[in-house]
């Protein structure tokens, strides 16, 4: 039950230009293929717990892919591959011990990011806002994804620390400390 709680909830609380300027339950229901919002919820409240979970993952998608990124928020850009594989737009932050780049995750302009993948691509890209849709998104979507920059800090974590794996000139030559 907590399931279709969590979808109801997401349902809820998305939002798009499609539905602006007066998001009804019903209007978002209609854009991820049901008649209504009471149809959608009764039809949720009937699944068994395996049906719900992958009727959630479909439909989570969905609002992913409809919802425009929340304006308060940063984003990072990163796409999950099918070999479990992650890249991601990035800022170079130095070297380190063996002379090798060091990349760390960069901020996007998410909305520039939305608009030239609608432009000028076929492809979809996910908005990810919290760490649920993360975990989705890494393990069963796939693809493109906006991850707004809390979550992707503690998603990826391991991509954010490496500053101590830089080499400092300092550690080399102590004399060009003065």
């Amino acid at each position: 039950m907590s399931e279709a709680k969590r979808i109801l909830k997401a349902i809820q609380n998305f939002t798009t230009p499609e539905l602006e300027p007066a998001p009804t339950l019903d209007a978002k229901a209609s854009l991820l293929g049901y008649p209504d919002f009471q149809e959608l919820e009764n039809h949720l409240l009937k699944l068994e717990k395996q049906d719900l979970l992958d009727t959630e993952a479909d439909l989570l998608q969905k609002i992913c892919t409809l919802k425009n990124p929340n304006a308060n928020y940063r984003y990072f850009k990163f796409h999950a591959h099918s070999d479990r594989d992650i890249s991601y737009s990035s800022i170079w932050i130095g070297k380190n011990e063996y002379g090798s780049d060091v990349r760390i995750p960069a901020l996007v302009d998410a909305y520039r990011v939305l608009e030239n993948f609608k432009l000028f691509s076929d492809l979809k890209i996910v908005i990810v806002d919290d760490f649920h849709e993360a975990l989705i998104w890494n393990n069963y979507w796939l693809g493109d994804a906006l991850i707004r920059e809390d979550v992707a800090r503690d998603y990826f974590f391991e991509l954010f620390q490496r500053e101590s794996q830089i080499k400092s000139i300092f550690n080399k030559e102590p004399s060009l400390r003065q």
